[in-house]
């Protein structure tokens, strides 16, 4: 699984793929798949931060819980260097 993000601000997309993380962001993001073409791929060892855009590696149970939608989700990078679930705030 990937997921679109911004490091200081939320994830945009999840997919399979990383082509289908694109594609999702694509719907939520202002400049549509224009913007989510130009997010970044980045790797386990790298710490991305501010408001550029990345794609990386993320767990099934936080691609869960952000195609739920049932709140705000907390995530950070785990051990592997994966986007992981923190919790979900209601």
């Amino acid at each position: 699984m990937f997921a679109l993000y911004q490091p200081d601000g939320g994830i945009f997309g999840v997919g399979e793929t990383i082509e289908a993380a694109r594609a999702d962001a694509a719907e939520w993001l202002d400049g549509g798949l224009d913007e989510a073409n130009r997010a970044e791929i980045s790797s386990p060892d790298r710490h991305d931060t501010g408001n550029k855009l990345y794609i990386r590696e993320c767990t099934e149970r936080l691609a869960a819980a952000i195609r739920k939608e049932a709140g705000t989700v907390v995530f950070d990078i785990n051990d592997k260097g994966m986007l992981d679930l923190v919790e979900v705030i209601d």
